[in-house]
């Protein structure tokens, strides 16, 4: 089974997008990779992604595990 797309909705899925903002975050990511690495600036909590998901939903993607 292919991972697939899904709308984050769950306390676990907005913790889980926190997570990966953390790993990734400038300070997190050395310097000499940011320009071929990814990174982000954003700072969010889970409550804050929640709010803005109810305006614009969140698009993850699961693994076949679903998680």
């Amino acid at each position: 089974m292919s991972p697939r797309l899904d709308i984050a909705r769950t306390r676990a899925d907005f913790e889980a997008i926190i997570a990966l903002q953390r790993s990734n975050h400038a300070n997190e990511v050395a310097p000499d990779r940011h320009g071929t690495d990814g990174f982000v600036y954003a700072r969010h909590e889970p409550e804050l992604l929640q709010r803005f998901a109810a305006y614009l939903p969140q698009v993850i993607v699961r693994d076949p595990d679903g998680q």
